[in-house]
């Protein structure tokens, strides 16, 4: 039986506790640069760079779906516990050593590839509503995530060496496609919706924040009551900039 489509006007209580996912992905991303020596080199910085923008890609994949064709359906529901579910194993590759963790990685990251084309996919019929530009849209969005399944399995099928390049790979073929997406885009967002979420992000973000530099709140001595005002107000200054 197909249905209307009627986007949600405000952030659910799924796709916040999807952010408190996204939240703690964020932190597992950050520690790849904690050192016992208070210094990263360039490799660990590069897998940093290449992890957080997975994440952000996929949170960025879930966010624009559900800012146009989200309605708070059993099938939404579903699929975004499923996307979280996911997540945290796309965690666990990343706190783990990263050669030993890439297979786990990618194997997440495939999975969460087809659950997004899943949902996709019943976005395009589960409605009566949707006119020739949605369908060219959420066609396009299958097509891209598609392309980003089959490079994901090669990387998970090629000797190791090359497997972090197809990685790689696709993470940039994933960018380029949402770049050119947008320019030929005639659907608005939802701006209120999207304002909302990010709002939202940003502080469960900086919640984390908030419980970190607790362990600098001392007033043992004059020294200590400075730092610990320094460092409230570099957090302070960094949430309202």
């Amino acid at each position: 039986m197909r249905h209307i489509l009627r986007p949600l006007e405000k952030v659910g209580n799924v796709e916040l506790f999807y952010d408190l996912i996204f939240a703690y992905l964020v932190s597992v991303v950050t520690s790849l640069l904690h050192t016992h020596e208070g210094f990263f080199d360039l490799q660990s910085y590069g897998l940093y760079v290449f992890s957080f923008l997975t994440v952000l890609q996929i949170w960025f994949n879930t966010t624009f779906l559900m800012n146009r064709y989200g309605d708070g359906s059993h099938e939404d529901n579903i699929c975004m516990f499923v996307n979280m579910f996911c997540l945290y194993f796309l965690g666990e590759a990343i706190s783990g050593p990263w050669g030993m963790n890439l297979p786990l990685f990618c194997i997440a990251w495939a999975l969460l590839l087809v659950n997004l084309i899943v949902h996709w996919y019943l976005k395009l019929t589960r409605y009566v509503n949707t006119d020739d530009e949605d369908r060219r849209i959420i066609l396009s969005a299958m097509r891209m995530l598609g392309f980003q399944l089959a490079l994901v399995i090669v990387s998970l099928l090629v000797p190791r060496q090359p497997a972090p390049v197809v990685a790689d790979l696709t993470l940039v073929m994933g960018v380029i496609g949402w770049w050119l997406a947008r320019k030929d885009s005639a659907k608005p967002v939802n701006f209120d919706h999207l304002a909302e979420r990010c709002c939202l992000l940003v502080i469960i973000t900086f919640g984390e924040s908030v419980v970190d530099i607790s362990a600098y709140m001392r007033a043992l001595s004059l020294s200590h009551l400075l730092v610990s005002a320094l460092v409230f107000a570099l957090v302070v200054g960094c949430f309202h900039s």
